[in-house]
Protein backbone atom coordinates (compact mmCIF):
# COMPACT_ATOMS: atom_id res chain seq x y z
CA UNK A 1 0.00 0.00 0.00
CA UNK A 2 1.73 3.48 -0.65
CA UNK A 3 0.87 5.96 0.92
CA UNK A 4 1.18 9.88 0.57
CA UNK A 5 2.62 10.62 4.05
CA UNK A 6 5.04 13.28 5.59
CA UNK A 7 8.80 12.47 4.37
CA UNK A 8 10.17 9.91 2.72
CA UNK A 9 13.90 10.39 4.25
CA UNK A 10 16.97 8.22 4.04
CA UNK A 11 20.55 8.66 4.46
CA UNK A 12 20.35 8.36 8.33
CA UNK A 13 24.15 8.28 8.82
CA UNK A 14 24.60 11.34 6.69
CA UNK A 15 22.19 13.06 8.53
CA UNK A 16 23.30 12.41 11.73
CA UNK A 17 26.88 13.58 10.16
CA UNK A 18 25.38 17.13 9.31
CA UNK A 19 23.45 17.64 12.54
CA UNK A 20 25.89 16.72 14.97
CA UNK A 21 29.01 18.48 13.55
CA UNK A 22 28.92 21.71 13.99
CA UNK A 23 31.46 22.58 11.15
CA UNK A 24 30.37 20.86 8.28
CA UNK A 25 29.34 24.17 6.21
CA UNK A 26 29.11 22.96 2.41
CA UNK A 27 25.78 22.41 0.64
CA UNK A 28 25.14 19.05 -0.51
CA UNK A 29 22.83 16.25 -1.30
CA UNK A 30 22.25 13.10 -0.36
CA UNK A 31 20.31 9.88 -1.37
CA UNK A 32 19.76 7.04 0.58
CA UNK A 33 20.10 3.87 -1.32
CA UNK A 34 16.94 1.72 0.39
CA UNK A 35 13.53 2.03 -1.26
CA UNK A 36 10.27 1.80 0.56
CA UNK A 37 10.93 3.07 4.05
CA UNK A 38 9.46 6.17 4.87
CA UNK A 39 10.73 8.75 7.67
CA UNK A 40 7.54 10.74 9.07
CA UNK A 41 9.93 12.78 12.06
CA UNK A 42 13.29 13.45 13.31
CA UNK A 43 14.70 14.25 17.01
CA UNK A 44 15.98 17.81 16.88
CA UNK A 45 19.52 16.20 17.37
CA UNK A 46 19.03 13.38 14.55
CA UNK A 47 20.42 10.92 16.40
CA UNK A 48 16.04 8.68 16.63
CA UNK A 49 14.28 8.93 13.30
CA UNK A 50 11.04 7.24 13.29
CA UNK A 51 8.43 6.26 9.99
CA UNK A 52 7.27 3.75 8.38
CA UNK A 53 8.11 1.13 5.97
CA UNK A 54 6.23 -0.59 3.35
CA UNK A 55 7.70 -2.44 0.99
CA UNK A 56 5.76 -5.35 -1.96
CA UNK A 57 6.40 -7.98 0.95
CA UNK A 58 5.96 -6.56 4.45
CA UNK A 59 5.00 -3.07 5.96
CA UNK A 60 4.90 -1.56 9.58
CA UNK A 61 6.33 1.25 11.59
CA UNK A 62 9.69 1.87 12.80
CA UNK A 63 11.85 3.56 14.84
CA UNK A 64 15.80 3.76 13.78
CA UNK A 65 19.16 5.06 16.36
CA UNK A 66 22.73 4.67 15.31
CA UNK A 67 23.19 1.96 18.26
CA UNK A 68 20.40 -0.27 17.68
CA UNK A 69 19.35 0.02 14.00
CA UNK A 70 16.03 -0.19 12.91
CA UNK A 71 13.03 -1.50 15.19
CA UNK A 72 9.73 -2.41 14.24
CA UNK A 73 7.58 -0.75 16.78
CA UNK A 74 4.01 -1.43 15.08
CA UNK A 75 1.82 -2.29 12.13
CA UNK A 76 0.73 -0.29 9.80
CA UNK A 77 -3.18 -0.56 8.58
CA UNK A 78 -5.46 2.04 6.32
CA UNK A 79 -5.93 4.09 9.59
CA UNK A 80 -2.54 3.93 11.17
CA UNK A 81 -0.83 7.88 11.09
CA UNK A 82 2.81 8.68 10.64
CA UNK A 83 4.67 8.16 13.91
CA UNK A 84 5.68 11.35 15.02
CA UNK A 85 8.58 11.59 17.67
CA UNK A 86 9.56 14.42 20.42
CA UNK A 87 12.30 16.91 19.87
CA UNK A 88 14.14 15.04 22.77
CA UNK A 89 14.07 11.69 20.75
CA UNK A 90 11.83 10.39 23.84
CA UNK A 91 8.31 10.04 22.92
CA UNK A 92 6.55 8.46 19.75
CA UNK A 93 2.96 9.01 19.13
CA UNK A 94 1.06 7.45 16.44
CA UNK A 95 -2.64 6.06 15.50
CA UNK A 96 -3.24 2.61 15.95
CA UNK A 97 -6.10 0.49 16.08
CA UNK A 98 -8.21 -0.09 19.60
CA UNK A 99 -9.77 -3.27 20.66
CA UNK A 100 -12.63 -2.43 18.43
CA UNK A 101 -10.25 -1.87 15.79
CA UNK A 102 -11.26 2.05 15.86
CA UNK A 103 -8.17 3.84 15.13
CA UNK A 104 -7.00 5.83 18.17
CA UNK A 105 -4.18 8.29 19.34
CA UNK A 106 -1.76 6.33 21.36
CA UNK A 107 1.74 6.54 22.49
CA UNK A 108 4.70 3.98 22.18
CA UNK A 109 5.54 2.24 25.06
CA UNK A 110 8.81 0.49 23.90
CA UNK A 111 8.49 -2.73 21.40
CA UNK A 112 4.91 -3.03 19.86
CA UNK A 113 3.66 -2.01 22.92
CA UNK A 114 1.26 0.94 22.71
CA UNK A 115 -0.79 3.00 25.33
CA UNK A 116 -3.72 4.16 24.12
CA UNK A 117 -4.78 7.56 24.89
CA UNK A 118 -7.75 7.86 27.36
CA UNK A 119 -11.56 7.52 25.13
CA UNK A 120 -12.60 11.36 24.21
CA UNK A 121 -16.01 12.75 25.41
CA UNK A 122 -18.31 11.47 23.03
CA UNK A 123 -16.60 9.95 20.22
CA UNK A 124 -17.91 8.60 17.36
CA UNK A 125 -15.82 6.25 14.96
CA UNK A 126 -15.95 8.13 11.87
CA UNK A 127 -17.21 7.32 8.48
CA UNK A 128 -13.11 5.78 7.40
CA UNK A 129 -13.58 3.69 11.76
CA UNK A 130 -11.35 6.74 13.15
CA UNK A 131 -12.19 7.55 16.42
CA UNK A 132 -9.09 9.95 17.89
CA UNK A 133 -5.56 10.81 15.60
CA UNK A 134 -2.42 11.93 17.13
CA UNK A 135 -0.79 15.20 14.82
CA UNK A 136 1.73 16.34 16.64
CA UNK A 137 3.96 16.35 20.39
CA UNK A 138 5.46 18.98 22.03
CA UNK A 139 9.43 19.28 22.44
CA UNK A 140 9.27 17.56 25.75
CA UNK A 141 6.50 14.66 24.67
CA UNK A 142 4.46 15.75 27.65
CA UNK A 143 1.60 17.64 25.03
CA UNK A 144 -0.31 15.71 22.30
CA UNK A 145 -2.60 17.09 19.93
CA UNK A 146 -4.77 15.57 17.33
CA UNK A 147 -8.78 15.28 16.07
CA UNK A 148 -11.45 13.41 17.69
CA UNK A 149 -14.45 12.74 15.58
CA UNK A 150 -17.69 13.80 17.11
CA UNK A 151 -19.47 12.28 14.49
CA UNK A 152 -19.20 10.27 11.43
CA UNK A 153 -17.82 13.74 9.85
CA UNK A 154 -17.30 16.07 12.54
CA UNK A 155 -13.95 16.56 13.47
CA UNK A 156 -12.58 18.53 16.50
CA UNK A 157 -9.11 19.58 17.76
CA UNK A 158 -8.05 17.96 20.91
CA UNK A 159 -5.21 18.79 23.50
CA UNK A 160 -3.40 15.73 25.63
CA UNK A 161 -1.07 15.81 28.76
CA UNK A 162 -0.80 13.43 31.92
CA UNK A 163 -2.36 16.14 34.16
CA UNK A 164 -5.50 17.18 32.40
CA UNK A 165 -6.90 14.59 30.03
CA UNK A 166 -7.75 14.53 26.74
CA UNK A 167 -9.67 18.17 26.61
CA UNK A 168 -11.64 19.80 23.54
CA UNK A 169 -10.48 22.67 21.66
CA UNK A 170 -13.31 22.41 19.68
CA UNK A 171 -14.54 24.67 16.94
CA UNK A 172 -15.70 28.20 16.13
CA UNK A 173 -19.18 27.35 15.16
CA UNK A 174 -21.01 24.48 16.58
CA UNK A 175 -23.06 21.64 15.04
CA UNK A 176 -22.88 19.54 12.01
CA UNK A 177 -20.93 22.08 9.66
CA UNK A 178 -18.42 23.18 11.45
CA UNK A 179 -14.85 20.85 12.03
CA UNK A 180 -11.13 22.12 13.77
CA UNK A 181 -8.25 20.60 13.05
CA UNK A 182 -4.69 20.97 13.96
CA UNK A 183 -1.60 20.50 11.73
CA UNK A 184 1.14 21.88 14.33
CA UNK A 185 2.41 22.42 17.96
CA UNK A 186 4.87 24.40 19.69
CA UNK A 187 8.32 22.35 20.59
CA UNK A 188 6.88 24.60 24.52
CA UNK A 189 3.31 22.98 23.70
CA UNK A 190 1.88 26.09 24.56
CA UNK A 191 1.01 26.87 20.85
CA UNK A 192 -1.08 24.31 18.91
CA UNK A 193 -2.38 25.96 14.71
CA UNK A 194 -3.97 24.47 12.05
CA UNK A 195 -7.58 25.09 10.70
CA UNK A 196 -11.23 25.79 11.16
CA UNK A 197 -13.68 25.08 8.94
CA UNK A 198 -17.40 26.59 8.17
CA UNK A 199 -19.43 25.87 5.54
CA UNK A 200 -20.60 28.32 3.18
CA UNK A 201 -17.78 30.71 4.18
CA UNK A 202 -16.72 32.11 1.02
CA UNK A 203 -13.78 34.95 1.02
CA UNK A 204 -14.43 38.18 -1.00
CA UNK A 205 -12.46 38.50 -4.23
CA UNK A 206 -12.00 35.99 -7.13
CA UNK A 207 -9.56 33.62 -5.47
CA UNK A 208 -11.36 33.27 -2.16
CA UNK A 209 -12.86 29.54 -3.14
CA UNK A 210 -9.85 28.05 -3.06
CA UNK A 211 -9.46 28.53 0.51
CA UNK A 212 -12.13 25.33 0.93
CA UNK A 213 -14.07 27.56 3.59
CA UNK A 214 -10.57 26.58 6.15
CA UNK A 215 -9.62 29.23 8.42
CA UNK A 216 -6.33 29.30 10.32
CA UNK A 217 -6.56 28.91 13.54
CA UNK A 218 -4.31 29.54 16.45
CA UNK A 219 -4.86 27.47 20.13
CA UNK A 220 -3.57 29.13 23.17
CA UNK A 221 -3.96 28.63 26.80
CA UNK A 222 -7.04 26.39 26.04
CA UNK A 223 -8.74 29.16 23.86
CA UNK A 224 -9.35 29.28 19.71
CA UNK A 225 -8.79 32.28 17.71
CA UNK A 226 -8.13 33.15 14.09
CA UNK A 227 -4.63 33.92 12.72
CA UNK A 228 -5.93 36.91 11.48
CA UNK A 229 -7.71 38.61 14.44
CA UNK A 230 -10.16 41.07 12.26
CA UNK A 231 -10.69 38.86 8.93
CA UNK A 232 -8.90 35.69 7.81
CA UNK A 233 -5.95 33.89 6.80
CA UNK A 234 -5.93 30.20 5.50
CA UNK A 235 -4.86 27.12 6.83
CA UNK A 236 -1.37 27.32 9.48
CA UNK A 237 0.63 24.61 8.97
CA UNK A 238 3.53 24.73 11.03
CA UNK A 239 5.44 27.19 13.40
CA UNK A 240 8.60 27.19 15.29
CA UNK A 241 9.43 26.31 19.03
CA UNK A 242 7.30 28.94 21.03
CA UNK A 243 5.14 29.96 18.59
CA UNK A 244 6.11 33.45 17.40
CA UNK A 245 6.39 32.24 13.76
CA UNK A 246 3.32 30.83 11.92
CA UNK A 247 3.65 29.64 8.20
CA UNK A 248 0.55 28.49 6.17
CA UNK A 249 -0.79 28.84 3.09
CA UNK A 250 -3.10 31.60 1.57
CA UNK A 251 -1.85 35.00 2.28
CA UNK A 252 -5.05 37.76 3.35
CA UNK A 253 -4.75 39.39 0.74
CA UNK A 254 -4.02 36.71 -2.02
CA UNK A 255 -7.83 37.11 -3.50
CA UNK A 256 -7.57 40.42 -4.16
CA UNK A 257 -3.68 40.95 -5.42
CA UNK A 258 -2.94 37.46 -6.86
CA UNK A 259 -5.10 36.51 -10.05
CA UNK A 260 -3.19 33.43 -10.93
CA UNK A 261 -4.45 31.88 -7.66
CA UNK A 262 -7.26 29.87 -8.68
CA UNK A 263 -6.39 26.04 -7.54
CA UNK A 264 -4.36 26.83 -4.55
CA UNK A 265 -2.77 29.78 -2.80
CA UNK A 266 0.95 31.27 -1.86
CA UNK A 267 2.45 31.06 1.51
CA UNK A 268 2.24 32.99 4.24
CA UNK A 269 4.36 33.57 7.35
CA UNK A 270 2.92 35.37 9.87
CA UNK A 271 5.06 37.14 12.89
CA UNK A 272 3.39 37.29 16.21
CA UNK A 273 5.09 39.99 17.86
CA UNK A 274 4.06 42.57 15.38
CA UNK A 275 1.32 40.49 14.09
CA UNK A 276 1.89 41.16 10.47
CA UNK A 277 1.82 38.52 7.49
CA UNK A 278 4.11 38.58 5.04
CA UNK A 279 3.50 36.92 1.52
CA UNK A 280 6.37 35.13 0.27
CA UNK A 281 4.45 34.15 -2.93
CA UNK A 282 5.22 30.61 -4.99
CA UNK A 283 7.91 29.83 -7.34
CA UNK A 284 7.95 31.89 -10.33
CA UNK A 285 6.43 30.14 -13.61
CA UNK A 286 8.01 31.53 -16.62
CA UNK A 287 6.25 33.10 -19.53
CA UNK A 288 4.18 30.89 -21.67
CA UNK A 289 4.12 27.70 -18.99
CA UNK A 290 0.44 27.59 -16.91
CA UNK A 291 0.07 30.14 -14.62
CA UNK A 292 -2.00 27.94 -12.30
CA UNK A 293 1.49 26.43 -11.12
CA UNK A 294 2.18 29.68 -9.16
CA UNK A 295 0.46 27.89 -5.84
CA UNK A 296 3.00 26.90 -3.14
CA UNK A 297 2.67 25.15 0.34
CA UNK A 298 4.67 25.31 3.48
CA UNK A 299 5.11 22.37 5.59
CA UNK A 300 8.27 23.42 8.42
CA UNK A 301 9.81 26.24 9.47
CA UNK A 302 12.95 27.00 11.52
CA UNK A 303 13.18 28.39 14.91
CA UNK A 304 14.29 31.38 13.53
CA UNK A 305 12.01 31.38 10.80
CA UNK A 306 14.70 31.92 7.89
CA UNK A 307 13.88 28.70 6.23
CA UNK A 308 10.59 27.37 5.19
CA UNK A 309 10.16 24.19 2.98
CA UNK A 310 6.97 22.74 1.36
CA UNK A 311 6.24 22.15 -2.44
CA UNK A 312 5.29 24.36 -5.02
CA UNK A 313 3.32 24.04 -7.93
CA UNK A 314 -0.53 22.33 -9.00
CA UNK A 315 -0.26 20.78 -12.15
CA UNK A 316 3.40 19.31 -10.99
CA UNK A 317 4.47 19.90 -7.47
CA UNK A 318 7.94 19.94 -6.67
CA UNK A 319 10.11 20.27 -3.53
CA UNK A 320 10.51 24.16 -2.40
CA UNK A 321 12.41 26.29 -0.32
CA UNK A 322 12.51 29.87 0.73
CA UNK A 323 15.58 32.08 2.89
CA UNK A 324 15.04 36.14 3.08
CA UNK A 325 18.15 35.90 0.52
CA UNK A 326 16.85 33.39 -1.92
CA UNK A 327 13.52 33.99 -2.00
CA UNK A 328 11.19 31.55 -2.90
CA UNK A 329 13.00 28.73 -5.51
CA UNK A 330 12.54 24.77 -6.11
CA UNK A 331 14.50 22.93 -4.23
CA UNK A 332 16.39 21.35 -7.11
CA UNK A 333 17.21 25.46 -8.37
CA UNK A 334 18.88 26.16 -5.14
CA UNK A 335 20.79 23.17 -4.89
CA UNK A 336 22.46 23.61 -8.51
CA UNK A 337 22.76 27.29 -7.67
CA UNK A 338 25.10 26.48 -4.43
CA UNK A 339 27.44 24.48 -7.17
CA UNK A 340 25.47 21.01 -6.06
CA UNK A 341 25.58 18.77 -9.23
CA UNK A 342 24.47 15.68 -7.26
CA UNK A 343 20.59 15.83 -7.64
CA UNK A 344 20.19 15.37 -11.48
CA UNK A 345 18.54 12.74 -12.47
CA UNK A 346 15.68 13.28 -9.98
CA UNK A 347 11.84 15.15 -9.29
CA UNK A 348 12.50 16.37 -5.66
CA UNK A 349 8.70 15.90 -4.96
CA UNK A 350 8.50 17.59 -1.48
CA UNK A 351 10.92 19.14 1.50
CA UNK A 352 9.06 18.45 4.50
CA UNK A 353 11.41 18.83 7.70
CA UNK A 354 13.61 20.98 8.28
CA UNK A 355 15.87 20.84 11.80
CA UNK A 356 15.04 23.82 14.03
CA UNK A 357 18.72 25.70 13.56
CA UNK A 358 17.50 25.46 9.43
CA UNK A 359 20.78 23.56 8.70
CA UNK A 360 19.25 20.66 7.14
CA UNK A 361 16.52 19.96 4.76
CA UNK A 362 14.67 16.19 4.13
CA UNK A 363 11.88 15.32 1.81
CA UNK A 364 11.50 12.95 -0.90
CA UNK A 365 11.47 12.34 -4.14
CA UNK A 366 11.94 10.26 -7.84
CA UNK A 367 14.85 9.18 -10.06
CA UNK A 368 13.94 10.28 -13.24
CA UNK A 369 13.93 6.28 -15.14
CA UNK A 370 14.05 4.83 -11.98
CA UNK A 371 11.21 2.82 -11.56
CA UNK A 372 8.05 3.57 -8.81
CA UNK A 373 9.66 3.66 -5.93
CA UNK A 374 9.84 6.71 -4.03
CA UNK A 375 13.67 7.26 -2.41
CA UNK A 376 14.59 9.56 -0.02
CA UNK A 377 17.00 12.67 0.23
CA UNK A 378 18.71 15.09 2.45
CA UNK A 379 19.93 18.78 1.67
CA UNK A 380 22.62 20.54 3.70
CA UNK A 381 22.27 23.85 3.86
CA UNK A 382 25.27 25.17 5.68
Amino acid sequence: MRKDITILLSGIGMLLTVMCEPGAAQVSFKEFSQEYSIISDVSADGTVVVGVYDSPNTSGLFRWTEAGGLEVIGSLSSTSTNPRISRDGKTIIATVPDSRGCATAAIWQGGTNWKLLEPFPGVVPSEGNICTSAVAVSGDGSVVVGGAYLSTTKVVTFRWDAQNGMVNLGAFDEGTNSDSRPLAISADGKTVVGWDYKVGFLPPGPAGAAMNSRRGAIWWEGKERMIHAFGWAGEAWATNDVGSIIVGQFHPMDQFNNPLIRHGASTYKYTAWNGQFHDLGAVPVPIGEDQRNYLSQPFAVSDDGLVIVGESGWVEKLAMIWTPRSGMLLMKDYLTLAGVKSHAGWYLIRAHWVSPDGRVVVGYGQKIGGGPSIRSWIATLR
